[in-house]
């Protein structure tokens, strides 16, 4: 399978990047479970039991494929009901609608449902050694 196209600048030979045209993709992409599971196994610990979310390092490694504006749409029409429910009333019920963004990211990178189930199992994950990393994110960025 060729390497997906991405938004962003996640490797140096993509010259990609992220404009408004796809920023609520991007953020119901970067706001799912996975990007958040990679993120938490491969972003830095304070050692203190926090996690530094935003290193350049990390968000760069998150790789988003690039798919047509008709693509995205499933993604923001969710991501624009989760915003509007969520402003409507801060502790509104909004998961089934994250659980569809997931299931649509899961599809986006080919994820087995072994795969899912363990990262869906990771509530604390063990960070990933820097072998793991590479070996995800080349699932992420070749698909299977």
């Amino acid at each position: 399978m060729e390497k997906m196209e991405a938004i962003g600048t996640p490797l140096k030979e993509w010259d990609v990047k992220i404009t408004g045209e796809s920023l609520k993709y991007i953020c119901a992409i970067l706001n799912s479970t996975l990007p958040t599971w990679f993120m938490r196994s491969a972003a830095l610990n304070s050692g203190m039991g926090t996690t530094r979310w935003i290193s350049t390092t990390t968000f760069e490694r998150t790789p988003i494929p690039k798919i047509s504006p008709g693509e995205q749409e499933p993604f923001i029409r969710r991501g624009d009901k989760i915003q509007a429910a969520n402003s409507a009333d801060p502790d509104a019920d909004v998961a089934g609608w994250e659980s569809d963004i997931n299931d649509l990211v899961y599809d986006l990178y080919g994820l087995t449902e072994t795969e899912i189930d363990e990262i869906e199992g990771s509530l604390d994950p063990v960070p990933l050694t820097a072998v793991q990393q590479d070996a995800l994110l080349k699932i992420m960025l070749e698909g299977r």
